[in-house]
């Protein structure tokens, strides 16, 4: 038994790696989208905590918006630090990206017809290691597109002149 161990030992050690790289990698990506986020978004906006049409205010560091049939609502909470504690873990949940990017013009169409909350910071936060200053979470998709329950973001590249938006979202997969 020791020489089979000794003469095929690193063989089975490579092919057992190998299979668990390989099953971790089909899992991620066979993953289902987790959405179960959007119906604890949608408790908070309708706590009566939040105060519709206040006077927005650019200098916070968080702002909440939220885009249905067309129109843009600033909302302020009074307790905001716990809303945004929640997103700040939602976001670190964030594990998958859907499309590397969209267009502008798609972006606004779904503003002007699907349910968004947008989350603007003040300064650029992190998402894998890349900045944005932009948080679109889709709660409800009326086009059609499949991006319900994805979260878009606003990327900022500081050595390109352009912004660029990219869809990712949050999965079931097994080792969250």
């Amino acid at each position: 038994m020791s020489a089979v161990l000794k003469r095929y030992g690193g063989a089975l050690i490579f092919i057992t790696v190998l299979s668990l790289v390989t099953v971790l990698i089909i899992g991620f990506h066979f993953a289902i989208r987790d959405v179960t986020w959007i119906g604890e978004v949608e408790n908070y906006i309708k706590k009566e905590n939040w105060e519709p049409d206040k006077e927005y205010i650019p200098l916070m560091d968080w702002a909440f918006f939220l885009h249905e049939n067309g129109e843009e609502q600033y909302f302020y909470l009074y307790s905001q630090s716990e809303f945004e504690s929640y997103i700040n873990g939602l976001m670190n949940r964030v594990d998958r990206q859907v499309r590397e990017s969209i267009s502008y013009e798609f972006l606004n169409e779904i503003l002007a017809t699907d349910k968004v909350l947008l989350l603007v910071h003040r300064f650029p936060s992190k998402l894998m290691g890349i900045n944005y200053d932009r948080a679109y979470f889709v709660l409800e998709d009326k086009l059609g597109t499949g991006l319900e329950g994805t979260i878009i973001i606003r990327e900022q590249h500081m050595e390109k002149p352009y912004d660029r938006y990219s869809v990712w979202e949050v999965t079931n997969w097994f080792l969250w």
